[in-house]
C-alpha cells in the first residue's frame, strides 16, 4: 500500500522493516525461544496459503513500483534531454546568426572604406595641386580654407584607414610586418600630421632627441600607434607642450 500510494523508496523502507522483523523472530527462534500460534489447526493451510498469498502481492507490489519509478525516472530524463537538444539547436542557430552578421559588417567595414578612400585620395590629390599651382597667389583666407580642407580629408582618411584595418582585423587577414624601423623619421612624420592639432590648441608639439633609435616592427602600423597616443596627448592637455 504503501509502494502505491507514495512510491518506491517508502515500499522499500517498510519492506525492510517487514524483512527486519522476520529475521528478528528468526533470531530469537534460535534461541529457544517461541511464539505460540493461536490459529486453530483447521485454519492453518488457510493462513499459510494467505501468508504466501500476502507475500506474493507484496512482491508485486514492490515490483510495480521499482518498474513505476523506473519509467518515471525514463521518462524525465526523455524530456531533460529534449530540452538539452532544442537549448542545442537554439544555441547554434543564434552562433550562425551571430557569423553572419559579423560577416555582414566587417564587409560593410571593408566596401565603406573602399568607397570612401577613393574620393578622399581624389580631394587630397586636388588640395596638394592647388597648393602648388597656386603658391603665392593666395590671400590668408584662401591658404586657411585650403590647408583646413587638406586636414579634414587627412583625419577623414585616417579614420577610414581604421575602419579598414578594424575590418582586416574582424577578417583575420591583417599582416604585421617585422623590419628594422627608424624612430627619427618615423616620429618626424607623426610631429609634421598633428602640428595643425597642436597649433589649434595653442600648444608645442616637440620632437624627442631619440633620432638615431630603431626598433624592429611594422613602420604603418607604429606611426598608428604613435599618432594616436599624441593625438590623446593633444586632446588631453590644456597648456604647455607635448614632447614624443
Amino acid at each position: 500500500v504503501a509502494g502505491i500510494n507514495l512510491g518506491l523508496r517508502p515500499a522499500l523502507l517498510w519492506g525492510l522493516v517487514i524483512l527486519a522483523s522476520l529475521i528478528a523472530v528468526a533470531v530469537l527462534g534460535s534461541f529457544g525461544y517461541s511464539f505460540p500460534d493461536q490459529t486453530p489447526p483447521s485454519h492453518q493451510a488457510a493462513q499459510q496459503l494467505l501468508q504466501a498469498l500476502g507475500v506474493f502481492v507484496a512482491l508485486m507490489i514492490l515490483v510495480s513500483s521499482f518498474v513505476s519509478q523506473m519509467s518515471q525516472s525514463e521518462a524525465a530524463l526523455a524530456q531533460q534531454n529534449l530540452q538539452l537538444q532544442q537549448q542545442i539547436i537554439e544555441k547554434e542557430k543564434a552562433e550562425r546568426e551571430a557569423r553572419s552578421a559579423e560577416q555582414a559588417k566587417t564587409r560593410f567595414l571593408a566596401n565603406m572604406s573602399h568607397e570612401m578612400r577613393t574620393p578622399l585620395n581624389a580631394i587630397l590629390g586636388f588640395s596638394r595641386r592647388l597648393d602648388k599651382s597656386l603658391a603665392g597667389r593666395l590671400d590668408q583666407r584662401e591658404q586657411e580654407a585650403l590647408r583646413r580642407i587638406a586636414e579634414c580629408g587627412n583625419g577623414m582618411l585616417r579614420l577610414v584607414e581604421d575602419l579598414f584595418d578594424l575590418s582586416a582585423i574582424d577578417a583575420g587577414t591583417l599582416n604585421l610586418r617585422q623590419q628594422p624601423v627608424a624612430l627619427g623619421p618615423l616620429l618626424e612624420r607623426v610631429v609634421v600630421a598633428l602640428q595643425p592639432l597642436a597649433q589649434q590648441r595653442g600648444l608645442q608639439l616637440l620632437q624627442g632627441h631619440c633620432l638615431a633609435c630603431s626598433v624592429s616592427g611594422d613602420p604603418d602600423r607604429l606611426q598608428q600607434v604613435l599618432g594616436s597616443l599624441l593625438r590623446y596627448c593633444l586632446k588631453s592637455t590644456t597648456v604647455g607642450n607635448v614632447r614624443t
